[in-house]
C-alpha cells in the first residue's frame, strides 16, 4: 500500500481566503453504525450559542439511521467548539439526530443520558475517562515503531520532551487539546461535568481521523 503524502501548502491557500464576515460551520454526528459522520454548511455571522444555529438534516438511509421511503433525519446542535483545521470564527457542531417525527434517532443516546443526568441536577455528577490510542502506519505498524524491531522500554518516552524522548505526535497533543475547551487528552486528573466531557470526546475523535488521514496513516 502506498503512503498518501499530504501536502498542507495545498490547503492553506484556501483556508488564509476572506470569509467575508461569515463561518462554517461543521455539523458531526454519530451514525447508525457508531461511526462518525460530519457535513459543513455557511452561517452569516460569528456563532456565539448553538442557538445561534440551524436545525439542519440529512439522509439517514445513507447512515443506517432510517428506510429509504422516509429517509430524513434531522440535526439538533448539541455543542460547539473550535474547529482546529479551518482555525478563526470556523467551528465544529456536535449534534444529536432526531427521526422527522420529533423523536430520537435509535442512535441518540445522548437524548437519553441527557435525561437521566437533569434527574440529578442537584447533585452535579462528574465524569473522568482515560483515553488513549494507537496510531498506525500504512505497513500496519504503530507509527513511529523502529522498522524490523521493538522500541526501548517505556521509561524514556514517558511524557518526554526533546526530539530524542517526546512522543512520536508532539503536535497532534496540542491539536487535540486547545479546541476542546481544556480537556485534556487523559482526563482522570481533570474531571469533568459529564456532557462537557462526553461532548468534547466525540469531536476529538474527528481529531483523530483527520490527524491520521493527513499524516497518511491507516487506522
Amino acid at each position: 500500500m502506498a503512503a498518501y503524502l499530504h501536502k498542507p501548502e495545498l490547503l492553506q491557500r484556501y483556508l488564509q481566503l476572506d470569509q467575508g464576515g461569515k463561518i462554517q460551520a461543521e455539523y458531526v454526528w454519530i451514525d447508525g453504525d457508531g461511526g462518525l459522520r460530519c457535513k459543513t454548511t455557511t452561517v452569516n455571522k460569528t456563532v456565539k450559542d448553538i442557538g445561534d444555529l440551524r436545525i439542519w438534516d440529512f439522509d439517514g438511509s445513507s447512515t443506517n439511521q432510517a428506510p429509504g421511503h422516509d429517509s430524513d433525519v434531522y440535526l439538533r446542535p448539541a455543542a460547539i467548539f473550535k474547529d482546529p483545521f479551518r482555525g478563526g470564527d470556523n467551528i465544529l457542531v456536535l449534534a444529536e439526530t432526531y427521526n422527522n417525527d420529533g423523536t430520537p434517532n435509535k442512535t441518540n443516546y445522548r437524548h437519553h443520558a441527557k435525561k437521566i443526568m437533569e434527574q440529578v441536577t442537584e447533585i452535579e455528577p462528574w465524569f473522568g475517562l482515560e483515553q488513549e490510542y494507537t496510531l498506525f502506519d500504512v505497513d500496519d505498524k504503530p507509527y513511529q515503531w523502529p522498522k524490523g524491531g521493538f522500541p526501548g522500554p517505556q521509561g524514556p518516552y514517558y511524557c518526554g520532551v526533546g526530539t530524542l524522548f517526546r512522543s512520536s505526535s508532539p503536535n497532534y497533543v496540542p491539536s487535540r487539546l486547545l479546541p476542546f475547551n481544556g480537556t485534556p487528552p487523559r482526563i482522570p486528573s481533570c474531571p469533568c461535568p459529564v456532557f462537557t466531557e462526553f461532548d468534547s470526546l466525540g469531536c476529538e475523535i474527528l481529531t483523530i481521523y483527520r490527524y491520521r488521514d493527513w499524516q497518511g496513516l491507516c487506522a
